[in-house]
C-alpha cells in the first residue's frame, strides 16, 4: 500500500474476513496516525482490531467489514 507516503509496509488481503495493515519500519508515527484514524472511523460498516507485538505496540491492524458472514461465527 503506497497511499499517504508508504507508511504501511503491506496490506494482506489473505485475511479470510478482512484485511491486515502492517507497520513499516521507520514509519511508526505515520502508521500510528493511520491506525488511530481507522479505529476512530470504525463502527457500523467495519470493525478495526489493533494487533500488538511482544512489547505491546500496535504493529498490525485487522480491518473487517460488518454485516457479512464471518468464517469464525457459529453456523
Amino acid at each position: 500500500m503506497t497511499s499517504r507516503g508508504s507508511q504501511v509496509q503491506s496490506l494482506s488481503r489473505d485475511a479470510k474476513d478482512g484485511a491486515v495493515l502492517f507497520r513499516r519500519p521507520g514509519h511508526e508515527a505515520a502508521f500510528d496516525a493511520i491506525a488511530a484514524e481507522v479505529l476512530d472511523a470504525s463502527g457500523s460498516e467495519f470493525e478495526a482490531i489493533p494487533l500488538t507485538d511482544d512489547n505491546q505496540r500496535c504493529d498490525r491492524l485487522f480491518v473487517a467489514p460488518l454485516g457479512e458472514h464471518r468464517s469464525f461465527d457459529p453456523r
